[in-house]
């Protein structure tokens, strides 16, 4: 079984790269994940694997290391 978000909004602040611009969204989506396991775990659903977010950009997932 999967759970999957989906949206668009449109971000709040300008973003200087592209590489910034994903950042702020693997983040976004970070969040959102955190409140889905916190809103499963409320409701007594137990995940039995960890969530994963996947991200192709190179750079984001660099920043996002430091």
């Amino acid at each position: 079984q999967s759970l999957i978000s989906w949206g668009t909004k449109k971000q709040i602040t300008v973003a200087r790269s592209s590489s910034e611009a994903e950042y702020r969204a693997l983040a976004a989506a970070t969040c959102e994940l955190q409140w889905l396991v916190y809103l499963l775990q409320d409701l007594h659903v137990t995940c039995s694997k960890l969530p994963v977010i996947y991200c192709d950009n190179q750079s984001a997932l660099h920043i996002a290391a430091n």
